[in-house]
């Protein structure tokens, strides 16, 4: 639910299987809107929350390594995990979630 609205529907599991496998957030110190352009290139979307830039794959080992070829130096943090119902609320919606703001 987002606003009233139903977004997306399943069990916990259901929901965090719908949006790929692997969440990746990179802290970059360069132009993080060039980056996210040669990421969409390779059909990876992306999203910028709080100076970090999201992207939802289906296998992170293999992305990566790409990630480093293209930003290089640039990268301060980079992690990837398995994705929690915060991150599929983030894909559906392209926002955080914050509880009690309407």
């Amino acid at each position: 639910m987002d606003r009233g609205e139903l977004i997306a529907d399943g069990t916990p599991d259901e929901l965090k299987d719908s949006i790929d496998g692997d969440v990746i957030k990179i802290r970059y110190e360069g132009d993080m809107n060039s980056l996210r352009t040669e990421m969409e290139k390779r059909g990876i979307k992306t999203m910028i929350v709080n100076d970090e830039m999201v992207m939802n794959v289906s296998k992170a080992e293999e992305i990566i390594p790409e990630i480093f070829r293209i930003a290089g130096n640039g990268i301060k943090s980079i992690m990837y995990k398995e994705p929690t119902l915060e991150d599929v609320f983030l894909y559906y919606t392209g926002r955080e979630y914050r509880e009690g703001r309407r």
